[in-house]
């Protein structure tokens, strides 16, 4: 059987490709950096042609057929969730809610401590060195461009509305640095690491050394 995994070539998808081709299947991976964009359609329909099943999540999958309800569509899980409540005795307008991210059962350490931070970078600014956080962080970019790269994952511009996040853990987190010239960026994020430990944790010249293999080649 074909897979079509969206997401495939990330720390997650990755496994599940890896998985499934050992199951003796045939996992194509597909993401930005094979240029499939779930958000704007780009390269999906090529990506889906000829696959029995599409993979948008770990968690589930649907076939090609089903692809209007499949789990990006309805939430996580698959599970179409609802962020408005209906008030019959309202006067206003109701609130617009979107949901712009979600992550089936990220790794969050026992006894987290759960923080949020708003990040501005200077024009031109690396960010911060290469480092790990003890748990997962979501991300959202408020103003201007970020660039953001994980171990194992190609670098990528994430822009102004639009979310990142990574696992923690054992991941080392590369590049978060700004992407303008002559602009500050800005965004916030949600850590849930160790309670007691640092937020970042800086990652030696010599593990960058021993680990250099498992960088993505970079542009």
């Amino acid at each position: 059987m074909k897979f079509a995994v969206i997401g495939g070539t990330g720390l997650i998808g990755s496994q599940v490709v890896r998985n499934l081709n050992a199951a003796g299947h045939e996992a194509v991976p597909h993401s930005l950096s094979t240029g499939v964009d779930v958000l704007t359609g780009q390269g999906v329909d090529a990506a889906l042609a000829g696959a029995d099943v599409e993979y948008t999540r770990p968690a589930g999958a649907a076939t090609s057929s089903q692809r209007k309800t499949t789990a990006e569509d309805e939430g996580p899980m698959g599970i179409e969730h609802s962020h408005h409540l209906d008030n019959p005795d309202a006067t206003t307008p109701p609130p617009k809610v979107e949901l712009i991210s979600s992550v089936p059962a990220p790794p969050v350490p026992d006894n987290a401590e759960a923080m949020t931070i708003l990040v501005t970078v200077p024009p031109g600014s690396e960010g911060s060195p290469p480092h790990r956080h003890t748990g997962p962080a979501f991300g959202y970019v408020i103003r201007g461009e970020m660039i953001f790269e994980l171990e194992g994952e190609p670098q990528r511009v994430v822009r102004a509305g639009e979310t990142f996040w990574e696992p923690g853990g054992d991941v080392i987190h590369y590049q978060d640095g700004n992407n303008l010239p002559d602009a500050e960026t800005v965004f916030v994020i949600t850590m849930f690491g160790v309670a007691g430990q640092p937020m970042l944790i800086p990652v030696s010249a010599e593990e960058l050394e021993e680990r250099r293999e498992r960088r993505a080649p970079r542009p």
